[in-house]
């Protein structure tokens, strides 16, 4: 696993009881670096959907704990923002919450495939099953450098119910982890 996704975990953790005291789920957390200017994104949700003033609220509650815990050495941008369509998935249970939706998957620079588009079947003992054109690949969690649900927007306005339903309620999934 690089050493990217690593800091994106551990500031994932660092930051989730916070983000769940002020009543949100944090869906996910994300370095990004254009030129000499590194982003701290991070992206939240709450049943019943996010408005611009529970951003505000967010980016209130976590900048002091960033100025105090330090968790990226030098200066930094951070942006809180939503999910929004194509939501992030980064954790084993984001993965088996969205079994049976479409995923497109990014995984680290080593396998001879790297990108998957299809629906997620199942997660199993740290592999993720995705179906891409009729033949299942099974992706180790580790591997995963990033991953987003695809959505068409009634699926996206499926995502204000909880649990979300399954898009493919005719085909079978496997929960089993």
């Amino acid at each position: 696993m690089n050493s990217q996704v690593l800091q994106q975990r551990e500031i994932f953790k660092l930051l989730e009881p916070i983000v769940e005291e002020e009543g949100f789920e944090l869906v996910a957390v994300e370095l990004t670096q254009v030129g000499t200017r590194l982003t701290l994104r991070i992206s939240a949700d709450r049943v019943g959907g996010i408005m611009i003033e529970h951003l505000g609220q967010l980016t209130r509650a976590l900048g002091p704990m960033l100025d105090v815990e330090e968790p990226i050495s030098g200066s930094y941008q951070l942006e809180v923002s939503s999910p929004g369509i194509d939501r992030p998935l980064q954790r084993k249970s984001d993965f088996l919450r969205f079994l049976g939706y479409r995923a497109s998957i990014r995984l680290e620079e080593g396998p001879v495939r790297r990108r998957f588009k299809g629906v997620m079947r199942a997660m199993e003992e740290g592999t993720l099953k995705i179906e891409v054109d009729g033949e299942l690949h099974e992706i180790d969690f580790d591997l995963i450098e990033k991953a987003n649900l695809v959505l068409d927007p009634d699926e996206y306005q499926l995502l204000g119910t909880d649990p979300p339903p399954r898009i493919r309620p005719d085909e079978e999934i496997d929960n089993d982890q």
